[in-house]
């Protein structure tokens, strides 16, 4: 999971990370990079039992709460889940509801066209088929 972050023009402290990416077993921070640096600098701390301990090679720390952050995240996640499945079995409901209207009171179809309309790529196919038909 990777949260990003908008480069400020000027150097903030309080938006110095570029991206946060959790890993099962640790998390990095990757701080923003300037014309002034060469480098972006990168955080890494290892996750041991719910307790997060900074590599050994960090140049600075943080004062981030990590783990409250990636918990907030994972909920925002999850949410956004269910409200995509949910908006997905919606289309999937009225898209059943609009083959059932074309129906008629024998079960025939009224009209045989797709409930889709076609795309340029399916148009575009018929016309080569024509082309080639004439040929």
């Amino acid at each position: 999971m990777t949260l990003k972050y908008e480069k400020p023009q000027k150097p903030d402290s309080n938006n110095q990370y570029s991206k946060i990416v959790f890993y099962p077993d640790r998390i990095r921070l990757d701080k923003h990079s300037y014309d002034t640096t060469i480098a972006f600098e990168t955080l890494l701390f290892i996750r041991d039992e719910n307790v997060l301990k900074p590599a050994p090679d960090n140049k600075s720390s943080t004062n981030l709460n990590l783990l409250k952050l990636e918990k907030n995240t994972r909920a925002v996640f999850a949410d956004v889940l269910t409200k995509i499945y949910t908006e997905l079995s919606q289309r999937r409901k009225e898209e059943n509801n609009i083959k059932v209207w074309r129906k008629d009171v024998n079960n025939e179809v009224l009209n045989k066209e797709p409930v889709v309309d076609k795309s340029v790529y399916d148009i575009a196919i018929e016309k080569i088929d024509t082309f080639k038909d004439d040929e």
